[in-house]
């Protein structure tokens, strides 16, 4: 009976989702940069005032987040469905620390486990892809390769960041909101190509690079190619080089080495030094 009590105050007092959702991306942009909140939370968000409508926050049970859950599944891939069910249940969780709900209904739900895609790329692979690109796209691509610069980074990158070799991404440019500054290799220098005063370092849009990007992995068939490959590619060759992972972290952005793993790929330099152990017995 109690519980019947609670649970019918709930539906009475808490906001509807429509009063919530600005309120909680209010709230988010104190702590995430705007890029973050575009990728990770806008389209959950959009997606989930569809299946959500005008109900209450506390009228909204774990069979419905079950269900949600399956309607994104027949509709998305299972990492960009994880993402989105991670999103939503963040904003009930914000909804459990102000003590507008008593318990948040994801936390009764398993979201999909998370698919690490991405790949390293061997010197061939690399050089096939990037012999058919366009200059400018291959001077960017150049830069993520040497630094491990996030698509996002390149792509808002201005001259302002740039001051002789070293290159500095405010926290506002930065997906986890923590600014860092970068050393820059003299090729990473050497493809910024001529430097201006102002504006941005690069002048494309994300649709040419992938554009191209696409038709040149078709062309050199290496299998398929994303940008965000390059960045798992800079940071496996980063960690053949040193075995210093804070200096990965800070180097390329992450906040824990769990963020780091998934960009470490077993390469044929690492299998080569493996088959080099000798045991003295």
């Amino acid at each position: 009976m109690k519980y019947a009590i609670v649970k019918i105050l709930d539906e009475k007092l808490t906001p509807r989702w429509t009063e919530f959702e600005p309120r909680y991306l209010d709230h988010a942009r104190g702590y995430k940069a705007e890029s973050t909140i575009r990728y990770s939370e806008m389209g959950a968000i959009q997606e989930f005032r569809l299946f959500i409508k005008d109900r209450r926050l506390g009228d909204f049970t774990t069979d419905d987040a079950d269900r949600w859950k399956n309607l994104l599944s027949r509709k998305f891939a299972q990492n960009t469905v994880r993402r989105r069910f991670v999103a939503i249940s963040g904003v009930f969780d914000y909804a459990v620390s102000l003590k507008i709900l008593t318990e948040n209904p994801f936390k009764g739900v398993e979201p999909p486990p998370q698919v690490h895609a991405g790949r390293a790329l061997s010197d061939h692979e690399l050089a096939s892809v990037f012999r058919r690109l366009p200059l400018d796209i291959r001077r960017a691509c150049t830069l993520a390769l040497y630094t491990g610069l996030r698509r996002q980074e390149v792509f808002s990158l201005t001259w302002q960041q740039i001051t002789g070799n070293i290159l500095t991404i405010p926290p506002d440019k930065s997906k986890s909101k923590r600014g860092r500054s970068v050393h820059l290799h003299r090729q990473a220098v050497a493809c910024l190509g001529p430097v201006r005063k102002s504006g941005r370092v690069f002048l494309f849009s994300a649709s040419m690079m992938n554009y191209h990007l696409t038709r040149a992995w078709r062309a050199a068939g290496v299998g398929r190619v994303r940008f965000h490959d390059l960045r798992h590619t800079s940071a496996t060759r980063f960690m053949e080089q040193t075995p210093d992972l804070f200096a990965l972290m800070d180097t390329y952005g992450w906040a824990s080495p769990k963020s780091a793993l998934p960009y470490q790929h077993i390469t044929a330099n690492r299998q080569a030094a493996i088959l080099k152990i000798d045991y003295k017995i």
